[in-house]
């Protein structure tokens, strides 16, 4: 995967978007995404959840504190940052609703 090979955090969590429904939170490390580790730059991140279809359920593994949680996220269509997911027949990118930084160094 590119990257630094450090974690990705969850930087900011979309307000009823799919990602704060199945229970991810400001702070949390990216593990694994389908039990895949996850890329460790933004672009891989991106990368990883476009391969994916509207609809998918992914599962999402988290390190919080000192445990890992296990979440199972649908990916649907986001509008701008910070807005509600929008349901359409058209199609789109896929969203999580997760923007994620670079861990500090």
């Amino acid at each position: 995967f590119p990257g630094s090979g450090k974690p990705l955090i969850v930087n900011l969590v979309t307000p009823d978007g799919p990602a704060h429904k199945a229970g991810v939170k400001v702070g949390d490390v990216l593990l694994k995404w389908n039990n895949n580790r996850i890329p460790s730059d933004k672009a891989g991140f991106h990368a990883l959840m476009t391969s994916h279809k509207i609809g998918d359920t992914i599962s999402l593994d988290v390190k919080r504190g000192d445990s890992v949680k296990g979440l199972k996220v649908r990916l649907d269509v986001m509008g701008g940052q910070g807005s509600r997911p929008q349901h359409t027949a058209r199609g789109g990118t896929p969203r999580a609703g997760i923007t994620p930084r670079a861990t500090p160094k």
